[in-house]
């Protein structure tokens, strides 16, 4: 066991990386260059060529520094959640078939084997001039494993604007090994990332802490054990186990358009056909929240 350990410390040494202590390094994303492929210090890119990365070529994982004016002024820029950056990263498939995919990523050493830890971190949807959708999500993955995907967020603000809401966010996980590699990928949370339907979406102020806390609105199966089927415009809810669940719908202006409390069943049929963001909230357990985003035909 220990000599395994050793050779993946000299594996990740090898390529680069640098090694953190139990917290991440320059969470707040501070210190890169604008313009290009420098990342803040601490930070890498998570190459194309890595399992959870879908692209399959160079410049389709190349996240940006981003901020007020940057990286291009009225295309891709910012407002940081704290700081003078923060870094954004693009989810599309190009007209030509070229997929983007631009995460990020760092080594955190000093793990405890078998202690859960929480990773806490502040989202936004960058609204790219080009890109159409105002929703989207991060995936967290331990070296390739997935440990969860945020509840997505929405945000219908002027392009390239300096008012763009951040939201926060966060997953847990049990650490395994005294070493992992810690990944942030880009998620649009409908399947529409073809040509100007993709998303670009910005991360700021990563923070790591022992214990299991961390703030609502995280979609995963551990906080959620509740589903939805929609029936055209009608919804139900299940797996419930008897609790009752408020449902919530909002336009992507988020605007509240629908609310049925202590319900399971919901009929959409006097909305107009388009997209919204469902909230499904558990009336007794208000920390197991499901968001997602449907269409109305």
């Amino acid at each position: 066991m220990r000599t395994s350990r050793i050779l993946i410390f000299l594996a990740l040494v090898s390529f680069g990386y640098v090694l953190q202590a139990q917290s991440f390094y320059n969470g707040g994303l501070e210190g890169g260059a604008w313009g290009d492929t420098l990342l803040p210090p601490g930070w890498t890119a998570v190459d194309y060529a890595d399992p959870v990365c879908q692209s399959h070529g160079q410049g389709g994982d190349t996240p940006d520094v981003t901020g007020i004016n940057a990286p291009i002024i009225n295309v891709i820029a910012g407002n940081p959640y704290e700081g003078n950056a923060y870094m954004s990263g693009l989810r599309v498939v190009d007209p030509g078939g070229f997929p983007y995919d631009e995460g990020i990523q760092q080594v955190v050493n000093d793990f405890t084997v078998g202690q859960v830890y929480s990773i806490s971190f502040f989202q936004n949807v960058t609204r790219q001039s080009n890109m159409s959708d105002s929703s989207g999500s991060w995936a967290v993955y331990v070296e390739n494993t997935l440990i969860g995907v945020t509840a997505p967020c929405v945000d219908t603000t002027a392009i390239a604007g300096s008012n763009h809401p951040w939201f926060r966010r966060g997953v847990s996980f049990v650490a395994s090994m005294p070493i992992h590699v810690i990944k942030f990928m880009p998620r649009d949370d409908d399947t529409i990332v073809r040509d100007n339907h993709g998303v670009r979406m910005g991360i700021d102020s990563i923070t790591l802490y022992r214990g299991a806390e961390f703030p609502v609105a995280v979609s995963s199966p551990a906080v959620t054990d509740f589903s939805y089927t929609l029936h055209g415009r009608k919804l139900e809810v299940t797996g419930t186990s008897g609790l009752l669940i408020d449902i919530r719908l909002f336009d992507l202006q988020g605007r509240e358009v629908y609310t049925r409390l202590h319900g399971l069943e919901a009929d959409f049929g006097d909305l107009p056909a388009g997209a919204y963001c469902l909230q499904l909230a558990s009336v007794r357990r208000p920390e197991g929240r499901l968001v997602r985003k449907i269409f109305l035909e």
